[in-house]
């Protein structure tokens, strides 16, 4: 793995938050930054082929708990606590197995809570299915596809693994981040555990319930708003909440630590309503769960993104270009392929150019892909024809480990200080060869947020966008048309976005009527 710079802490500013269930991110100047990209790998599961099975015998443990968010997640039941059968090895004590999992107690206690009979095959009356994992690693619990004895209507359903996290093992209990553990049967595998609450614990265990996780409707935000469930184990004494203005997720620690110290308490577990204000296009809200002693014991994040439907009459469309994608190939084994797509200019910014729903051609415009009801956008900067790079923008792609993502090298360097000049001289940006724009090698990030802590990954070669035939970048100086003097005064950032002049200092963007010139408040 391959870092791209390492850089000291910056300000990092946190806004805390009233203790109740509305979460309100609030607009700040200052931000976290200490970007890092790796280089090209690709995601790739633990193998089987080293990993086999004790054959000696297996010391019965007694009875010990469950508790699913895998199937019942996956039909949108709540999840549901029940009693499970647990064997330790005798040759090696870091391997136990779990006797028919999905057995009579699943059914008896799937049936109570739901008021719901399962029909024959929807459990394991055999009592055939055996789950066997290993804890030799106590932070990367290891356990292979395990098929589970029941069928809900699409073939057997299995357990299994993917490569976005790890089960952990702490004291005799096992628990997992949400997408750490995957559900399939023969239409494929899908990363479960998302509310955070699966569970096991093995017989003469101290039950600490730790668990902390918050689920949302979306990571994309058309109208700045989203619902979602926070859940607190009963063993965490205190919550604490802190919401990040253009963070880093890279620089999480900080930020937990910053949350511990200046972030609100949070009384409550249940549902939670999260708006983004105007001014804000990105933020992070990040929990902190403290033990009775005031240590930190548990800990979850997310990120959330603004994308759509506010700043569009802000924008013009320049025809329809051609986006040769090769950023998914990163992390996924997906074939180049190019899909036209619109491309738009700012109209007050003329050297900022999107593409909208580059994806949407694509074969993965699919319900299991694709964040549906808004649109997407590939960001561009390209006020200076010697320096034209990505911006940072989600992608609505989603192949199992959360949210996508695109940024550049050049956002990298530029969002740590660095001076676009310095940029210049390292022969950075995208290349352009007549309508055809190219991204160099190392150029384009990629990342997935549920993935290895949302880091950043250089993207192979190969991405590159061909413009509409009759487009001029034209970059040129924004100047003042004619008079309106009783016109509405309406000001920018210096990337297109709606700001409030009174919580803004710089360089902006003031517009009235269709006189348009830059200004520097101070």
């Amino acid at each position: 793995m391959k870092r791209l710079f390492t850089l000291l802490l910056m300000a990092l500013s946190l806004t805390a938050i009233s203790a109740n269930v509305t979460l309100t991110a609030r607009h700040s100047n200052s931000r976290l930054v200490n970007p890092r990209a790796k280089s090209q790998e690709k995601v790739i599961q633990r193998s089987s082929a080293t990993w086999s099975v004790p054959t000696g015998e297996w010391t019965k443990l007694g009875t010990g708990r469950l508790t699913d968010d895998m199937v019942t997640a996956w039909y949108q039941y709540p999840a549901l606590t029940f009693d499970v059968e647990i064997e330790q090895s005798v040759e090696n004590p870091n391997y136990y197995r779990v006797i028919a999992p999905y057995g009579l107690k699943f059914k008896e206690a799937f049936e109570a809570a739901n008021k719901v009979t399962l029909k024959d095959g929807q459990w394991d009356a055999d009592n055939k299915a055996v789950w066997v994992f290993d804890v030799t690693d106590p932070k990367a619990v290891y356990f292979p596809k395990t098929m589970l004895g029941i069928d809900w209507g699409e073939g057997e359903m299995y357990l299994g693994i993917p490569s976005t996290a790890d089960p952990v093992w702490n004291n005799g209990v096992m628990t997992a981040p949400p997408r750490g553990i995957a559900i399939g049967d023969n239409t494929g595998a899908v990363a479960v555990n998302m509310r955070g609450q699966f569970r096991l614990t093995i017989p003469g265990t101290t039950e600490l319930d730790y668990r902390l996780s918050l689920t949302t409707d979306d990571e994309c935000l058309s109208n700045r708003k989203t619902q979602g469930q926070l859940f607190v184990g009963s063993d965490i004494a205190t919550v604490k909440c802190g919401i990040f203005n253009d963070g880093f997720e890279d620089e999480m620690i900080s930020m937990y630590k910053t949350t511990v110290s200046n972030g609100s308490t949070v009384t409550f577990s249940g549902n939670v309503s999260i708006e983004m204000e105007p001014e804000v296009n990105k933020l992070i809200i990040v929990f902190v769960g403290l033990d009775a002693s005031g240590s930190q014991v548990a800990q979850t994040w997310k990120t959330f993104y603004y994308v759509d439907s506010a700043d569009n009459a802000d924008w013009q469309d320049e025809g329809i270009a051609k986006f040769t994608n090769s950023l998914t190939s990163t992390f996924y084994n997906t074939p180049v392929e190019t899909y036209e797509c619109r491309l738009q200019r700012h109209k007050y910014r003329p050297g900022y150019l999107r593409l909208v729903n580059p994806f949407e051609k694509s074969p993965y415009n699919q319900d299991r892909y694709m964040h549906r009801g808004h649109d997407h956008f590939i960001y561009i900067v390209a006020d200076d024809p010697e320096l034209i790079y990505l911006d940072q923008s989600p992608l609505g792609l989603d192949f199992g480990h959360g949210q996508c993502r695109v940024w550049s090298d050049v956002g990298y360097y530029l969002a740590a200080g660095f001076d676009p000049d310095e940029c210049k001289e390292l022969e950075m940006g995208i290349k352009v060869d007549g309508q055809t724009w190219v991204c160099p090698d190392e150029h384009a990030q990629f990342s997935a947020l549920d993935y290895d802590n949302a880091d950043w990954y250089y993207a192979p070669t190969g991405t590159t966008i061909e413009m509409p035939e009759n487009f001029s970048l034209g970059v040129k100086d924004i100047i003042a048309n004619d008079d309106n003097t009783n016109a509405p005064v309406e000001y920018f950032s210096i990337d297109g976005r709606r700001i409030n002049p009174a919580e803004t200092r710089g360089l902006v963007i003031r517009r009235q009527g269709s006189n348009v010139t830059k200004q520097v408040i101070r």
